[in-house]
């Protein structure tokens, strides 16, 4: 369960991108004028890439001669009237961040996508590109998303950065190839006027929700590293100042060396001072959230850590947090008693119990990882004070 802060909605982009019909002849012609010249002054007008942002990134900088397929809209253009509708997102997002021209749908007619998507959100919907391998696309499912997508867009691409530069200790962050924009001929359910963005990912082997799942037996090295590569990756954050804001199981993907890495931003929040944030909006999964998330809408560096702690819990019980208990209840599933009982039992703050319960061979088989789980979700130490309680082990990333 979900909760969600629905952002405002948006108007479709101000190129000429189609004019609607209009039953009104003059009418029509007016509204075909104003899009025209709005066009036009997009493509003539174009700032250069200093007028945007122009500090290094490890994105492939776009051509200047733009390739224009679609009715002669370019991923350009699209961005460049994004970034007019969100003025906000100009401080993290620009033209630099375009995906080269082998990776950008509306430079490549050759891109396609599965036919089926491999994720599916309130706010996106992930494809893979068939005509690239390993990469998949992570697009906004309607035009008035497109700011969440952009958003992320942002924050991978300056995470990746700093980690380009971090030659012999890189965090395990979802690498990010770019902004492209796609439309109807791509993703049949948009509007026959709407171009939203999508960002150029990595594909992985599975996610830990399906490595859970899918494993019979989890060897206890499988374990301590994904312990290991997450709490690294979480105080890279906090030097960052981010919260990412959704970790679960569905947001740490897995690599076919078992090396694990995080995904999905969409929930990231950057802190400018201060290390949490109170009465902002949850976009947080229920079952995942701290009890001061509940109580308080207070975010943190140290809930995100205690994310992480049921993610670890999980691969310990195979089950996503709470939901033996949750089944044991009988509730249906959405209930607003199931919620009401979810609540009450974040708030008793002993997850390892709830989620142990009688298994008690759990206590016997994972003693060592379950004292260390307790430092996280029990005692609430910050990460800083996690990493050097780790056993010394060595889990460099297998290449």
């Amino acid at each position: 369960m979900t909760m969600i802060r629905t952002p405002p909605p948006s108007p479709n982009l101000p190129t000429g991108f189609g004019a609607r019909s209009d039953s009104n002849g003059r009418a029509a012609q007016k509204a075909e004028a104003e899009v025209e010249t709005v066009s036009s002054s997009l493509r003539i007008n174009t700032p250069s890439r200093s007028a945007i942002r122009t500090e290094s990134c490890p994105i492939s900088p776009v051509s200047e001669s733009k390739s224009e397929g679609y009715a002669g809209v370019s991923s350009l253009d699209c961005l460049l009237a994004d970034m007019k509708l969100y003025p906000y997102l100009c401080k993290t997002i620009g033209q630099n961040l375009l995906a080269k021209a082998s990776l950008d749908f509306l430079a490549n007619p050759n891109l396609k996508l599965s036919s089926f998507p491999i994720g599916h959100g309130s706010y996106s919907c992930v494809f893979k590109i068939l005509n690239r391998e390993r990469s998949v696309l992570k697009f906004a499912v309607s035009k008035k998303r497109s700011n969440i997508i952009l958003k992320e867009a942002g924050f991978l691409s300056q995470l990746n950065e700093i980690n380009q530069l971090n030659h012999n200790n890189r965090y395990n962050i979802v690498p990010f190839y770019g902004i492209t924009y796609i439309y109807k001929s791509h993703y049949k359910r948009l509007r026959s006027n709407e171009f939203v963005p999508g960002i150029v990912l990595e594909e992985y082997e599975m996610n830990l929700q399906q490595f859970c799942q899918n494993k019979n037996e989890t060897i206890f090295t499988n374990w301590w590293k994904l312990c290991f590569q997450m709490l690294d990756c979480l105080s890279f954050l906090k030097a960052e100042r981010i919260i990412h804001g959704d970790i679960k199981t569905a947001n740490i993907l897995v690599d076919s060396k078992l090396n694990f890495f995080l995904a999905d931003f969409t929930s990231a929040k950057r802190l400018n001072d201060g290390n949490f944030i109170i009465g902002s909006s949850l976009e947080s999964t229920m079952e995942y959230c701290a009890p001061e998330m509940i109580e308080f809408s207070k975010q943190s560096f140290d809930t995100d850590l205690y994310a992480l702690g049921l993610c670890l819990l999980a691969l310990i019980t195979k089950c996503e947090p709470f939901h033996e208990l949750q089944q044991s209840k009988n509730h249906g599933i959405g209930s607003i008693q199931q919620s009401q009982w979810l609540i009450t039992a974040i708030l008793k703050n002993d997850p390892i119990h709830f989620n142990i319960l009688n298994n008690d061979h759990l206590y016997q088989l994972w003693h060592k990882e379950l004292e260390f789980l307790k430092i996280i979700l029990i005692s609430r130490q910050p990460v800083e004070n996690c990493i050097p309680l780790r056993p010394h082990l060595s889990f460099a990333n297998d290449s």
